[in-house]
């Protein structure tokens, strides 16, 4: 009986042993996630900010585009 005891005292620290190791593992699984995730919210930042700065300056060279033709039209009209 005493061994059979010892036995499966082995056997949950054993497992209780991998178990552990196994959170360890998850924990750092996931620090690597998060920071990849972190990492990503950036590029996607950057890129919006991309976004932005390309349709403001299409605004700008519309907005030019449109003072040229009107300078034009003044000066064919004058």
């Amino acid at each position: 009986m005493l061994d059979c005891s010892r036995w499966v005292c082995t056997q949950v620290l054993k497992y209780q042993s991998e178990f552990n190791q196994g959170l360890k593992d998850l924990n750092e699984e996931m620090r690597r996630l998060l920071s990849d995730l972190i990492d990503l919210k950036d590029i996607v930042k950057i890129d919006s900010l991309k976004q932005s700065v390309i349709a403001s300056m299409e605004a700008i060279l519309d907005a030019s585009q449109y003072i040229r033709n009107h300078l034009e039209k003044d000066k064919s009209s004058e």
